[in-house]
């Protein structure tokens, strides 16, 4: 039964954080965070646009594409086999930031 739950709740994948930002901006402000709070799970982000290079550095993976569906396609592919711990978004309610 441990074995089974161990499963379901992801005990073999790879865990880490997931990171979505419409903007380099945003994904500043979200890896500055993630980082600040000094954990040892790698940051995955998954932005629109690039970070800044110093940041970039915190990330162990890191897929810019500036077109929404297939950057939630590229997201659901680099999944495969990992389990994110915390999925961070961040929400700005701009007009046409979203996918």
């Amino acid at each position: 039964m441990k074995q089974l739950l161990k499963r379901l709740a992801g005990g073999r994948r790879e865990k880490g954080y997931l990171v979505f930002a419409t903007s380099a901006a945003n994904a500043d402000h979200i890896i500055r965070h993630l980082v600040a709070a000094n954990d040892c799970l790698p940051i995955w982000l998954m932005s629109r646009a690039a970070p800044s290079p110093e940041l970039a550095a915190q990330c162990a993976s890191i897929v810019i594409e500036p077109h929404a569906w297939k950057l939630c396609a590229r997201a659901l592919a680099f999944l495969r086999g990992r389990w994110p711990a915390l999925s961070v978004v961040c929400w700005t309610a701009e007009r046409g930031a979203g996918p």
